[in-house]
């Protein structure tokens, strides 16, 4: 068994972004450190997780397959999840514009069980809205390269919007991204357990 966690965006195309308090929140960066975090926790049992960033690659769209062709280079990986932060302009902030919510292929029966799992574990763990009726984003796979291409299930956790100054004050918290890393850590756990 091996989890693969894959870090959102690059270091050359950020993903969202905002600034508050004149520090810029980055969607890379924190990606990035929930990742080693969360592969930190599986380390400490003795589980391999792998983190896949492709920081390497460019343009953007081609390390979008970078990312899926190591996924599924490795038969003995289990699950593979993407991190991701969300962000709205203030001009439509409102009270819609914060929370989590877990995006899966609507198609893939086993990326819906692993998201329903993953949901129920974050919601009862992270003090974040949960966004929609249940916290589920079914998508069309063909919209998200990474739903569509890597084989093993895989899905795409949205935590926070970094617009959201309610959504960032939990990350000025120093014990933030371990809180974070161990709901999604035993988020995977309990897919993979049940």
């Amino acid at each position: 068994m091996k989890i693969a966690l894959l870090n959102a965006h690059t270091s050359y195309a950020q993903g969202a972004s905002a600034s508050h308090g004149g520090v810029l929140y980055k969607e890379y960066e924190w990606s990035c450190k929930i990742n080693k975090a969360i592969k930190s926790i599986f380390e400490c049992e003795g589980i391999s997780s792998y983190i896949i960033d492709a920081s390497s690659i460019e343009p953007y769209n081609k390390s979008l397959s970078y990312k899926a062709s190591l996924v599924n280079k490795d038969p003995e990986i289990s699950v593979a999840i993407e991190t991701h932060f969300n962000s709205a302009p203030l001009s439509v902030f409102n009270n819609t514009s914060t929370g989590l919510e877990v995006l899966y292929a609507e198609d893939r029966v086993e990326c819906e069980k692993f998201a329903k799992d993953m949901v129920i574990v974050l919601s009862e763990r992270l003090p974040f809205k949960i966004r929609r009726k249940d916290g589920l984003y079914p998508i069309d796979r063909n919209k998200i390269y990474i739903l569509n291409y890597i084989l093993c299930p895989v899905i795409i956790i949205e935590l926070l919007f970094v617009s959201n100054p309610l959504d960032v004050a939990f990350l000025l918290h120093p014990r933030a991204v371990d809180v974070i890393a161990l709901a999604i850590h035993d988020g995977i756990e309990k897919h993979l357990i049940s």
